[in-house]
C-alpha cells in the first residue's frame, strides 16, 4: 500500500526476496504502478536454470497432485524461504543459512521447525529426482526437541450431549462422525452414491498417503447411523449428489461449526479428528477387535500404522499400570528397597 513521501506518495513491492519501490506525485498512480509490478515479479521466473525460484515453483506445481492440506503446506514455506533467501541459486544455500532460518520457526515451537524441516527435505529430495542436484543443506541439521503433548479424545458423555445440541441434517452429519472413523474431507465429499443402503456399507476416500494418490475403503453402518442416514436420504436435495450440502452446494470446511456447537453443548472444545480417535480406541477397547480390524477400518495401509495410532490414546494404560498392585509384586511384611 502506497505511503505519503516528501509531497508524493512511495509505492513499494516485494515479493519473495525482491522488492521493488518507486515514488509518485498522486496515490492513483502508486496503486496502479504496484498493481502492474507485483504482477510482474509473480510472473517472473529465474534467470537461471537452477535457481530457488523457478525450482520451487515447478515443486509447487508437482505438488498439486497430492492433497490440498499437503500442497498448502508447501506453499506456505515456499513463501517464507523466498521471503527469506530471495531468488538464491540452490548450490548457495548453504545448511547455516538454513539453520538461522528454522531457529526463526523454532521461536513459534518446535513442531513448527521440524515440519519446515521434513518439507524442506522434501523439496530437495524433488530437486535430487528431477534435476539430478545432489546438494542437500539439510543433511546435517538435526530435528529441533519439541513438547509431546498426547492426543484429546473426548468423553462418551460429551459426545452425547453434542448430540443432543443438534438436528436435522446437522444430527446425521455428527452421527457420520461418531459411528465411522471418516475423516472431515472424507465426509464433506460424500455423495448418495457412496451411501450402499443394500449393503450397510459407507464408501470413503481418501489421499492420506504418501503418494497422494485416492484410496477407496469401506466401513459398515450401525443400526443408529442407517435409520437417520434413510430419513435424510427421504429429504435430501435432490439437485445435488452430495449428501450434506448448503444453499445447494457440498461444504468445505465447516471450520467454526464444532468449536461452536462445543460451547453450545458446554464441554471443552475439540476438533473433528478427536471423533476419529475416540471411534478407534472405543472400537479397540471393546475387546473384540484384532489390530486387522481396527486398520481396516481406519483405512490404513498396514498394522503397523494403526499400532502408532493406538499407542498415543490407549485409554486402558493407566488400568494396566493399577493391575501391578493387584500382583503385589512385593509382599507387604517384607520391606523392598525403592
Amino acid at each position: 500500500m502506497p505511503y505519503k513521501e516528501r509531497g508524493g506518495w512511495r509505492a513499494s513491492v516485494k515479493i519473495g526476496g525482491a522488492r521493488k519501490q518507486a515514488w509518485f506525485p498522486s496515490k492513483r498512480e502508486a496503486l496502479e504502478w504496484e498493481g502492474k509490478t507485483r504482477k510482474d515479479l509473480k510472473t517472473q521466473r529465474s534467470k537461471t536454470a537452477t535457481g530457488l525460484l523457478r525450482l520451487s515453483m515447478e515443486y509447487l506445481d508437482y505438488m498439486e497432485r497430492f492433497s490440498k492440506s499437503t500442497y498448502s503446506h508447501r506453499k506456505t514455506l515456499i513463501r517464507r524461504i523466498g521471503s527469506e533467501w530471495g531468488d538464491i541459486e540452490i548450490q548457495s544455500i548453504a545448511p547455516k543459512m538454513v539453520l538461522a532460518y528454522l531457529d526463526k520457526r523454532a521461536l513459534v515451537s518446535g513442531n513448527a521447525a521440524n515440519e519446515d524441516l521434513h518439507d524442506l527435505k522434501s523439496m530437495f529430495s524433488y530437486f535430487r529426482k528431477f534435476h539430478g542436484i545432489t546438494h542437500n543443506p539439510m543433511i546435517h541439521i538435526d530435528p529441533y526437541k519439541h513438547e509431546v503433548t498426547p492426543p484429546y479424545v473426548p468423553p462418551k458423555e460429551d459426545i452425547a450431549k453434542l448430540m443432543l445440541a443438534t438436528r436435522g441434517q446437522d444430527r446425521v452429519m455428527l452421527e457420520m462422525f461418531r459411528y465411522t472413523p471418516a475423516r472431515r474431507s472424507e465426509v464433506l465429499r460424500l455423495t448418495w452414491d457412496d451411501i450402499l443402503f443394500d449393503r450397510r456399507l459407507i464408501r470413503l476416500k481418501t489421499q492420506k498417503n504418501r503418494k497422494g494418490q485416492w484410496k477407496v475403503y469401506h466401513v459398515p453402518m450401525s443400526t443408529t447411523l442407517y435409520g437417520s442416514l434413510k430419513d435424510h436420504y427421504k429429504g435430501r436435495d435432490k439437485e445435488s449428489p452430495y449428501v450434506f450440502t448448503h444453499d445447494g452446494k457440498p461444504y468445505t470446511r465447516r471450520e467454526d461449526w464444532l468449536p461452536k456447537l462445543c460451547k453450545k453443548a458446554k464441554i471443552r472444545p475439540f476438533g473433528y479428528h478427536s471423533f476419529r480417535r475416540a471411534f478407534a480406541s472405543e472400537i479397540m477397547g471393546s475387546g473384540r477387535a484384532s489390530m486387522k480390524d481396527v486398520s481396516l477400518l481406519l483405512g490404513h495401509s498396514s498394522t503397523t500404522h494403526t499400532e502408532r495410532y493406538l499407542r498415543s490414546i490407549n485409554p486402558n494404560l493407566p488400568g494396566l499400570v493399577e493391575m501391578l498392585d493387584e500382583k503385589e509384586i512385593y509382599p507387604k511384611d517384607v520391606p523392598h528397597e525403592s
